[in-house]
């Protein structure tokens, strides 16, 4: 019992130290001298991750992003598998259901023994000014939401995935992509010869 007393009052210690420091330099450094260690200290815990990231954006300024498109499909297809929460839709001439991957879920993929994860992630930009005080209007939430993919995988597998997952993850999203529209096509010109 009296192990278990100190492991707790030292954590307790510990945190309310971290604390206590967290607030002296809030209240006393400068913030730009803050945001630099803050930023040197994130580069030296990437340096010695063996994680990497690709950020795969929506948008590419003002067009849609071909990887993010191809993505958005291929993971369609794979997130009913693996992620915990996905969003299912059906337009007038689907013949199926088609699901994506919902906000900040995360969707597995092997890819010849290489484990990959990717997440879709969500960020709320504020195109109201100051954003406080204003009436929300959802029609603008929307269109200033910031939507992109993180593909995070061990980074000795860089050159395969550069080389050869995402061509694959390319070619796989537009075939589906044609595939729904083959059937939207179909369903079209089924409709105008019948109708």
């Amino acid at each position: 019992m009296s192990n278990s007393y100190k492991m707790i009052s030292t954590v307790t210690s510990v945190a309310a130290s971290a604390m206590l420091i967290r607030s002296i330099a809030h209240d006393f450094v400068p913030h730009e001298i803050l945001v630099f260690f803050s930023s040197q200290i994130q580069c030296i815990r990437l340096h010695f991750s063996s994680q990497f990231t690709i950020v795969i954006q929506e948008f590419q300024g003002v067009t849609r992003n071909q990887v993010y498109e191809a993505a958005e499909a291929y993971l369609g297809s794979k997130g009913t598998l693996s992620a915990l929460r996905v969003k299912a839709g059906k337009s007038e001439d689907d013949k199926k259901l088609a699901f994506f991957v919902d906000r900040n879920q995360e969707v597995c993929d092997d890819f010849e023994g290489i484990k990959v994860r990717w997440r879709l992630c969500c960020e709320y930009v504020d195109s109201s000014g100051n954003g406080y005080g204003h009436r929300i209007d959802m029609n603008a939430l929307l269109r200033s939401e910031v939507r992109s993919y993180e593909l995070n995988f061990h980074k000795k597998h860089k050159e395969e995935i550069f080389n050869v997952y995402l061509p694959y993850v390319l070619e796989r999203g537009k075939a589906i992509k044609e595939g729904n529209l083959a059937v939207k096509l179909h369903t079209v010109e089924h409709r105008n010869w019948n109708g």
